[in-house]
């Protein structure tokens, strides 16, 4: 019976988490607001449902529902949910819990029951606690500096071209994942790009950073699309291109923090 509950409440976080989809495609257009918009609208989702109905569509579907439920209990649940995405710990949590609840259920006082099911009492309850409330301001000190850093300076902002292009520019040419937050890092004080002055017209000009080497590329916009166009080879690893002026075909400002 566990396990089909646990089961259930995964069941109906994919299926609530289809309305953020659906939010996410439908404003789309309207780029970085459109997303903000999209999570404000997927709170209210949640939050409205559960405090005038005790339960979500996806837990409707499924059969759950909050043991105990009203606007202030609602509300403190949504907000703490930060403590329980960061890195899905506090959702994890549920699989060890005795009444499989997260991190939001526990720190807002009620639980996710099927039908009139009871809650156990629970000793850990206190110290689980001040684990959550670690985590929550951890995870909303986290997720407000991503914003900060990677979202609020594209509000207003709409999208006039595009590109399918990568230029690879770390580890030479082995392609690697990283995060936001290791890209935001290993690109500190970097600067790729750059428009320089080409036969007394401005050109968008962006270097492609290998190992022991680096590419030159100027982008030309064609329709609605940003074409990479090679230009030449340089044997230094540039990590910061100046604007500046090409008065040669290989005539440009770089800085390379690597001497060979």
């Amino acid at each position: 019976m566990r396990y089909i509950f646990l089961i259930s409440r995964f069941a109906s976080f994919v299926i609530d988490y289809l309305f953020l989809y659906l939010f996410t495609t439908l404003l789309a257009k309207f780029n970085t607001m459109g997303y903000i918009l999209s999570l404000i609208l997927f709170f209210l989702y949640r939050y409205l449902t559960t405090a005038f109905y005790g339960a979500t569509l996806g837990m409707k579907i499924l059969k759950l529902r909050l043991k105990s439920f009203d606007k202030r209990i609602c509300l403190k649940r949504e907000i703490y949910r930060f403590a329980s995405s960061f890195f899905y710990i506090g959702y994890l949590y549920a699989l060890i819990d005795g009444n499989g609840r997260t991190f939001h259920d526990i720190l807002s006082d009620t639980a996710v029951v099927i039908k009139d099911g009871e809650i156990k009492k629970d000793e850990k309850e206190k110290y689980v606690k001040i684990v959550a409330v670690i985590l929550l301001i951890i995870s909303t000190t986290k997720w407000t500096a991503d914003f900060i850093l990677n979202d609020i300076g594209f509000i207003g902002l709409k999208k006039k071209y595009i590109s399918d292009l990568y230029f690879q520019s770390f580890e030479g040419d082995k392609l690697i994942s990283l995060s936001q937050d290791e890209l935001y890092m290993k690109t500190l004080g970097r600067k790729y790009t750059a428009v320089v002055d080409i036969d007394n017209k401005p050109s968008l000009i962006r270097i492609s950073n290998k190992l022991k080497y680096s590419e030159v590329y100027k982008l030309n916009l064609r329709d609605s699309k940003i074409v990479g166009e090679y230009i030449y080879k340089i044997d230094l690893p540039i990590q910061y291109l100046c604007s500046g002026v090409f008065k040669e075909t290989r005539d440009m400002c770089g800085i390379s923090l690597r001497v060979t």
